[in-house]
């Protein structure tokens, strides 16, 4: 995995966005949307702990803090619909 410098963000080909599990992806899709753990847990009718592991875990195999996560997310998406 490349390692990031501390003050710079990851550029999404760095990141590899797709290789998180199906169910990651989807669960940082609605926390990028804004929702709160809590209310994303409510949403797909699981626990909140369920959703911090999936974003724990999201973050350690990215090697990413959340914010740089859901930047990657985001940038991820842009170029998902840019290609369809």
């Amino acid at each position: 995995m490349i390692s990031h410098d501390i003050g710079h963000p990851p550029m999404l080909g760095e990141v590899g966005i797709p290789q998180l599990t199906p169910r990651q992806i989807e669960i940082i899709g609605i926390v990028a949307q804004g929702k709160s753990e809590k209310q994303t847990a409510r949403i797909l009718s699981i626990s909140r702990n369920t959703v911090h592991k999936h974003i724990t875990n999201a973050q350690a195999k990215l090697r990413l803090n959340r914010v740089q996560l859901i930047v990657a997310f985001a940038q991820w998406q842009v170029t998902e619909g840019k290609e369809q």
